[in-house]
């Protein structure tokens, strides 16, 4: 059976129709739902959790009705299961429920799958197997049946582009059918493949103006049907002229909304094509959010996150320091001193301020063993537990980085700052001397599979059982018995630490019971908002299966980050980068709050690959302990800014890792988590710093930068060009990552022809009407705004 989130609010109108009267909304002081509910991805058989969204067993859901959709509400009343389905051509369906009286409402999307077909000629090939990203690079999904004198496999997929190679007696190649290729990031190439193109495109939606309690939208290429949500209740649309070839629509704010200090209003549109991008307007006291100045720090969409390893980043308390200091121990991966204290100093002296961000993102906290364990070959060492991934207490600080006292005081400076803390939270695996499984050894997965093999880093194939390493046993987290206490323990920070979110370790790794179970929690027991990202390597449907209203509120993006590493660091065109990007764009929402990353604590740093220091086809962590790891060519700094200029335009949230906003080199683990270098840059670094911190400014004082319509204006090998607009401001972003110069003429989007831009980074540009003229040196980005 297959599981889907699910419920909350959409008014729809039928453009050939006429809907516009005001009804009185029936809106209750406590509403059932909590947040805003996410939309769902619905498909036949599927069944939506009404707990993901209701307060269940407090709210008693009355019935469900889902136009054109034949489904079943279980006896329970807390399951729905979809038994059939509209036309494929009516993308999108309203759900209403029912609750104790009060019509919920919210946008289902139909399951967009299209065949592909791989197939290739025999050669006398004894077993044919592929992995893509469409099989999660699990080649047991993948098996090729050989019929006559082809091998071939059918595949069902979302619209979009897959990468994939062929796996042909053991060993791998490209499909010698398909000439489409693009670079695997490790010095070879994967053949490419795309489904669900059309000729015809979907709509468009962008802001236009708004004027007290009606905003007017403008719709292009033949919008079927719209629409409109206020919090999770339907709103009317009414048709309110013709532009050109679109239709300009008009949207009223209820009257309800004067009452709340924040609210939203969403809005999507589909034709046959498909899903047009959806807009989110936030509102305060029933008007539309026009300053940036009317934002906090609880405004998720406005979250620019700085990942800080606690260990490596400034000893505020030299009381608490503990160095192994062991020979089988190499220095580089024992402890370095960095704590709690550290970063609370530097809150203090506004380091974070001048820097921009508004979001820390805490590595583990909880302790760890004090003992060395793991073993590399060359040079031969073991680890000790700097990082924080290995707990053996679930809620004990670890007291080398401080104390409940000092997490504490931690919390209260950054948020007197206005600053949000995230706590990295390990769910899937505890050390072997935790003593939880010391108690409980049934609450562990086996280490050892069926036959005889270890279970460990078989991350695909057995992902939810797998281990990490044999001093890491998996939780069972399948198991209600396991999940209840893990995900009290993980509620237990949030409500003595006043912490503001998570970062979750391994979410792919993790039973769908724990985040649903650990997010009903969040909601019933603390009252403000709870941000919770995860980490997932996969398929975009896999990444999106772990966020929705009662899972997770976003995953990391690793996907368009490979594909911003490949265009930026190596060969790949930006052409692949904007394909990849639309592409999460259609999976996770156009305003969706993925992390988008400068990198990580997992990857060799961008900059050296940027440089050449680390190449693509080499082991990065035996590149880290072989050699000492520079940026190699100075071109890595002029890259690594085009990487942050994009993070900072495209939907999502920014996250900085730290030493990258002045270009910190590093291979791939430990070399990649080097000591935090504070001040004494070298011009370069302070170059790239300056741009840094410009682009924080420009993406917490321009609104289209965090609630704005997005839509690419121009795109090549080398060349990428991303309007954002809101309420008649906009913003271009123009990046350039050749070596050569090169002049874009860019279209300004519909309605922004006579906009007067300005330039921040003393890129030559001119307009003319509606075109846009920018000279962009080699390496180069420009971000315009009027």
């Amino acid at each position: 059976m297959k599981h889907t989130s699910f419920l909350a609010g959409l008014a729809t109108l039928a453009l050939s129709g006429g809907c516009g009267q005001e009804a009185a909304l029936v809106v209750p002081d406590e509403p059932a739902v909590k947040g805003l509910a996410s939309p769902i991805v619905l498909g036949e058989r599927d069944t939506v959790y009404l707990a993901d969204y209701f307060y269940l067993p407090q709210t008693t859901i009355d019935s469900v009705d889902v136009p054109g959709c034949t489904c079943t509400l279980d006896k329970s009343r807390k399951l729905i299961v979809v038994d059939s389905l509209p036309s494929r051509t009516a993308h999108l369906r309203e759900v209403r429920v029912w609750a104790d009286g009060v019509v919920y409402s919210i946008v289902a999307r139909l399951r967009d799958e299209h065949r592909i077909r791989i197939e290739i000629p025999d050669e006398g090939y004894g077993k044919v197997q592929v992995k893509g990203e469409f099989n999660g690079w699990d080649v047991s999904r993948g098996e090729l049946t050989r019929s006559g004198s082809t091998w071939g496999v059918d595949f069902s997929v979302p619209r979009g582009s897959y990468q994939y190679c062929l796996v042909v007696d053991g060993k791998e190649m490209l499909d010698p059918t398909n000439p489409a290729r693009v670079s695997n990031n490790m010095g070879g190439f994967n053949s490419l493949l795309k489904a669900g193109e059309s000729d015809k495109l979907p709509p468009v939606l962008t802001t236009q103006k708004a004027q007290g309690r009606k905003l007017t939208l403008l719709v292009k290429n033949e919008p079927e049907m719209l629409i409109a949500l206020w919090e999770n209740y339907r709103v009317p649309v009414r048709m309110a002229g013709q532009r050109d070839s679109a239709v300009e629509v008009e949207v009223v704010i209820p009257r309800s909304a004067a009452a709340a200090d924040r609210s939203h209003l969403r809005v999507w549109a589909y034709n046959s094509a498909g899903v047009s991008n959806d807009l989110l307007v936030p509102l305060h006291k029933g008007k539309v959010v026009r300053n940036a100045s009317q934002l906090t720090r609880r405004d998720m969409p406005t979250q620019i996150i700085y990942s800080v390893m606690v260990d490596r980043f400034v000893n505020g308390d030299s009381g608490n320091d503990y160095r192994l200091n062991s020979p089988d121990v190499l220095p580089k991966v024992d402890y370095f001193g960095g704590d709690l204290a550290g970063i609370t100093q530097k809150i203090e002296e506004g380091f974070f301020d001048t820097l921009g961000v508004n979001t820390l993102w805490l590595s583990p906290i909880t302790q760890n063993p004090y003992t060395a364990w793991g073993l590399y070959p060359t040079p031969r060492t073991m680890f000790s537990a700097y990082h924080g991934y290995w707990p053996v207490s679930l809620t004990q600080v670890d007291a080398r980085f401080g104390s409940d006292a000092a997490l504490q005081n931690l919390t209260g400076s950054a948020h007197r700052h206005h600053i949000n803390v995230l706590m990295d939270y390990v769910a899937h695996h505890v050390h072997v001397d935790h003593p939880m499984i010391k108690e409980h050894p049934e609450w562990i997965t086996p280490l050892h599979l069926p036959d005889g093999s270890l279970n460990t880093e078989r991350w695909d194939e057995h992902r939810l059982t797998t281990w990490f390493d044999t001093h890491l046993p998996t939780l069972n987290l399948s198991l209600y018995e396991v999940a209840d206490p893990l995900s009290d323990s993980a509620v237990f920070w949030m409500k003595k630490f006043d912490l503001d979110g998570f970062r979750h370790d391994a979410s792919k790794h993790v039973d769908l019971l724990f985040w649903r179970m650990l997010t009903q929690k969040l909601k019933a027991e603390v009252e403000r908002p709870i941000y919770q990202i995860g980490e997932t390597y996969g398929s975009p449907a896999l990444i999106a299966s772990y966020v929705g209203s009662g899972l997770l509120s976003a995953q990391f993006d690793f996907n368009a980050y490979d594909a911003m590493v490949a265009a930026f660091a190596g060969n790949g065109s930006m052409k692949r980068l904007q394909s990849v990007l639309l592409q999460s764009l259609d999976t996770y929402g156009y305003h969706n709050l993925m992390g988008n990353i400068t990198g990580n604590h997992d990857r060799v740093r961008f900059i050296s690959y940027a440089g050449g220091a680390v190449r693509f086809e080499e082991d990065g962590k035996a590149a880290g302990w072989s050699r000492e790891v520079g940026v190699g060519s100075s071109v890595g700094y002029q890259k690594l800014a085009l990487l942050h200029a994009l993070i900072f335009s495209i939907p999502g949230v920014p996250c900085i890792y730290y030493g990258d906003e002045y270009g910190q080199p590093g291979a791939n683990d430990p070399d990649n988590r080097r000591q935090m270098q504070l001040d004494g840059y070298a011009p370069e670094e302070q170059m790239l710093l300056n741009k840094v911190k410009k682009l924080t400014s420009l993406r917490r004082t321009l609104l289209p930068l965090t609630y704005g319509d997005s839509e690419f204006l121009y795109a090549d090998d080398d060349a990428l060009a991303l309007a954002r607009t809101y309420f008649g401001q906009l913003v271009v972003s123009a990046i350039n990552k050749g070596s050569e110069p090169k002049t874009l003429r860019i279209t300004l989007p519909q309605g922004y022809g006579g906009a007067k831009l300005t330039g921040n980074f003393g890129v030559a540009f001119t307009q003319s009407e509606s075109t846009l003229t920018i000279d962009l040196p080699a390496n180069s980005f420009e971000v315009l705004n009027n």
